[in-house]
């Protein structure tokens, strides 16, 4: 993801500031990076509400159906443990004999979430793609000559194919 992200932002912000005249060219740099920020705490916390909801459903259905019912305080303990705190792991400390148990599942909870989160993120990236391809190389290179660099421009000759 790091060669990735090194490689895609260097590339677009180049892109960006070198698409609009000179003048403009520290504008463009700075909204580059102003979404870059921004999306970056938006896909934050998108990949982490897809992850905690996965997670924690993923834990209550398994703390459902891992065979004998674990009491209240036991449900209490791997969620606090899933969430990572002090306070639910100290819980666990409680209750050793179905500790090595309830961090399985966990853990169990824990991948998935982070699997769910990852697959949202790889699609998303792939519509990132898409639009890249389809409509990067066509319509937002074709810009207009402005009048002003049209009268600088050489004059092309005339084809037989212009007649």
């Amino acid at each position: 993801m790091g060669i990735g992200f090194g490689l895609f932002y260097s590339s677009a912000t180049t892109a960006g500031i070198t698409a609009l005249e000179p003048s403009r060219s520290s504008l463009a740099g700075g909204i580059a990076y102003m979404f870059q920020i921004a999306g970056g705490a938006v896909g934050l916390g998108v990949s982490t509400t897809i992850f905690t909801t996965w997670s924690e459903r993923k834990l209550d259905s398994a703390l459902a159906h891992s065979g004998p019912s674990l009491t209240d305080a036991q449900g209490d303990a791997a969620h606090g443990v899933l969430a990572g705190t002090d306070s639910g792991v100290r819980v666990l400390h409680q209750f050793p004999a179905e500790a090595d148990r309830i961090v399985a599942v966990v853990r169990d909870a824990f991948v998935s979430g982070f699997n769910a989160a990852f697959r949202v993120d790889a699609a998303l990236a792939f519509v990132g793609v898409a639009v890249a391809a389809l409509y990067v190389g066509g319509r937002v290179q074709r810009r207009r000559i402005a009048p002003s660099e049209a009268k600088r421009a050489p004059a092309r000759p005339k084809s037989s194919r212009d007649s």
